[in-house]
């Protein structure tokens, strides 16, 4: 029954697929933005023409740039206040086909979550120059497989949750410095990163590898799992870009923050302590026939006041600490056409921690995206990713393998700018280091409203 419902799933989606390539559709939609960053402008000449053809292109149900066009016009009027708001679904379906804890049975779920997201311009709503508000809510359902089925050390269903509602970032930002500076303080995700040069910067972030609800569905290939980032809670964070193309970021944040509380309960009572977080980065653009090639490279610390017990079960280790490295580049394009992201892009990410107190104190990652590789089909991405953490030495004594290694492909299949369809596949080599090997598929569905 499980693959029963996996397979109706797969042909709705071929079937929604159909329906935007029978009206042939007339202008490309707008690129996600988890999506390659934009090259800088060649020539103002091409910028006007692209926004007298934006202004004509068609705006019926296939090509607006969200399901309820900006919610029925009410957005654009909230913009005109400063007010931005977006409502997006994603849904995953995704069964284990062998291995894993369930080795007899093939064990299937429907998970999903919802994101809201609202960004208030304290500028045009107060008259508060670089101000601004950020508050994102999120809510789903079902826990996913990874637990009942695969057991694996790194999920395989990074979208699953069975919180109904709770807010994950509720954040005030200041810019200063004609925007060369900015502060955060609040309810913070230390991976809510800034953009430089329209990449993604601090911390840990990735153009390729950085959003389970666009790109690659396991956490090992969205965020360094040697890295312990604690949950979403209050703490600060400061990023700078002192030279164009090359920032510095640093953030301290409650190291005991539970992600569904408010956070003054765990940074304010008892031991308080931090986890503290600095990376430096810079975002090259490498000339091509065809344009700039964009690029970015990322190097960071962290130190964690936790008081965590050694894996080994015998005594605690304080002041933990730990470095990590990250990079992502552009290495073909296909047009020069500014804004034009179809091409091949790579990705990487190495992180190092303590042995004695990290579960997975060694943690590499590589693979590469290639959009437009069907022609008519600009916007689809298809991706690859490898990733393999080694496990502490303290614990792999008790296991028959030392690493968990994990490779996942998916096609996302851009029917519009406001809907994808992501065939995902995922193999995962001896998870936790014991159980055998499991192969998992799925597929998710994204909808921005």
């Amino acid at each position: 029954m499980p693959f029963l419902k996996l397979a109706v799933l797969a042909m709705a989606g071929v079937f929604v697929l159909t329906l935007p390539l029978l009206a042939q559709q007339t202008s490309q939609p707008a690129s996600s933005t988890s999506q390659a960053a934009s090259q800088p402008t060649s020539a103002p000449a091409e910028a006007t023409t692209q926004k007298a053809e934006a202004e004509e292109a068609p705006h019926d149900f296939w090509h607006r740039s969200t399901m309820t066009d900006n919610w029925f016009g009410v957005g654009k009027t909230l913009e005109q206040y400063g007010v931005k708001t977006q409502l997006a679904f994603t849904q995953l379906y995704q069964q284990n086909l062998q291995g894993g804890r369930s080795t007899q049975t093939r064990i299937g779920r429907y998970a999903g979550r919802w994101d809201w997201r609202i960004d208030v311009d304290l500028d045009k709503l107060a008259k508060i120059p670089g101000g601004s508000i950020f508050m994102l809510t999120r809510g789903g359902w079902t826990n996913g497989i990874n637990n009942p089925a695969v057991g694996a050390l790194f999920n395989v269903d990074n979208i699953a949750t069975d919180t109904p509602i709770f807010i994950k970032d509720l954040f005030y930002q200041q810019r200063l410095f004609n925007d060369k500076v900015a502060v955060r303080i609040g309810k913070i995700d230390l991976t809510n990163t800034f953009q430089c040069r329209g990449c993604p910067a601090t911390f840990d972030g990735n153009t390729f590898a950085n959003d389970e609800t666009t790109q690659f569905v396991n956490s090992s290939l969205i965020n360094n799992p040697s890295i312990p980032f604690p949950e979403p809670g209050l703490g600060a964070v400061l990023y700078t870009e002192p030279i164009d193309g090359w920032y510095f970021s640093g953030a301290v944040a409650d190291a005991n923050a539970k992600v569904t509380e408010s956070g003054f309960n765990t940074a304010f009572s008892g031991p308080a302590e931090a986890f503290n977080i600095y990376e430096t980065g810079i975002t090259p653009a490498f000339k091509s026939a065809n344009g700039f090639l964009q690029g970015a490279y990322r190097a960071g610390f962290w130190l964690d006041g936790r008081r965590k017990p050694y894996i080994s079960g015998e005594g605690y280790k304080t002041n933990d600490m730990g470095m990590y490295l990250s990079f992502d580049q552009m290495l073909y394009r296909v047009s020069k056409k500014d804004g034009d992201n179809r091409g091949l892009g790579v990705f990487g990410r190495y992180g190092f921690a303590g042995e004695l107190a990290n579960p997975t104190y060694e943690f590499w990652s590589a693979g590469a995206q290639y959009q437009g590789l069907i022609p008519t089909r600009d916007n689809d991405v298809l991706a690859f990713g490898f990733a393999q953490g080694s496990l502490s030495e303290a614990s792999s004594l008790s296991l028959p393998y030392d690493n968990e290694t994990v490779f996942e492909s998916y096609y996302r299949c851009q029917i519009t700018s406001w809907l994808h369809i992501s065939p995902d596949y995922q193999y995962i080599f001896h998870p936790s280091g014991e159980l055998p090997n499991a192969s998992v598929i799925g597929v998710r569905v994204y909808l921005n409203f």
